[in-house]
């Protein structure tokens, strides 16, 4: 089996439209920190498939489901504060193409992996608990011939910056990057995982570029693995399901009573009707 690694700074204008609050009106005036995009390759000689993973806030829907005949599990980091995906749709397609060549040329055996597991608290929490939780943290590192890299994979909604940010970030998920690589050595790729009811609304203090380093360190301070498995793949299995999902919009009076949601309250003001069902593809590996 085979491995390799890939990743490359996206670059885009100032002056687009950012994607992740209705309450932000203005468009980007341009970079703080690097929108990042990582290429993971992985094949056992009879298939193949390219795990992608942007510094955006989602995946547009018609984001292509292979590039050059590999298939592609694409996954954004969340980050409220990149352009909205559907106007630079193009340019990722194109930082696509790019991440999986530069990432299949570059693979070499796989030595083996190392997945390790631990619990961390303070990073981000539940929105409807008063006490606090550890959450797990997953690190699977990948071993080949000529490198090593890491799949970080921690669940937090991993937004700090808020709508009064007009500046490129990869917000809470490139802070914790930076913090790791700088421990660990190598590159790592963070994945969110599950986390729609879990964010940083109850652990940050500010809004601001310095609690996005401040949480970030504390991530990686608290990292102390209690659980080690080392394997040495030799085969894969991939597949994907397309689902149908309905979706349930609560009654507006409802919403109205929490101040966290009046940015939703304001944006189904603005439409009569809204979609019954989203489509939604799920990737196992």
């Amino acid at each position: 089996m085979v491995a390799g690694f890939s990743r490359l700074i996206m670059e885009f204008p100032a002056g687009i439209e950012m994607a992740g609050y209705v309450f932000r009106q203005d468009p980007s005036l341009g970079t703080h920190d690097p929108l990042e995009a990582f290429c993971v390759y992985l094949s056992d000689g009879s298939s193949e498939v390219a795990i992608l993973v942007y510094d955006l806030l989602g995946i547009p829907e018609k984001f292509p489901q292979s590039l050059n005949g590999v298939p592609l599990i694409p996954v954004a980091t969340h980050t409220h504060s990149g352009p909205k995906p559907s106007m630079v749709f193009e340019k990722i397609v194109e930082y696509s193409r790019e991440l999986v060549k530069r990432a299949k040329k570059k693979s070499k055996n796989l030595e083996k992996m190392v997945i390790r597991g631990t619990m961390v608290d303070g990073i981000c929490d539940y929105r409807d608990r008063a006490e606090s939780t550890k959450l797990p943290v997953v690190l699977m590192e990948f071993k080949t011939t000529d490198e090593s890299f890491f799949l970080l994979i921690f669940r937090c909604h991993p937004t700090v910056l808020g709508p009064e940010n007009l500046l490129y970030s990869s917000d809470l998920a490139g802070g914790i990057r930076r913090k790791f690589e700088e421990k660990m050595g190598g590159s790592v790729v963070y994945l969110n995982s599950c986390c729609g009811n879990i964010s940083t609304n109850r652990t940050r203090t500010e809004r601001s570029f310095r609690e996005v380093e401040r949480l970030s360190e504390i991530f990686v301070e608290k990292l102390d693995w209690k659980r080690e498995k080392e394997m040495e793949p030799t085969t894969m299995k991939f597949r994907e399901f397309e689902l149908k999902l309905p979706i349930v919009v609560k009654k507006r009076v409802i919403l109205e009573n929490d101040e966290r949601l009046k940015p939703a309250v304001e944006l189904l003001k603005t439409k009569r009707d809204h979609e019954k069902f989203e489509r939604a593809r799920v990737s196992i590996l």
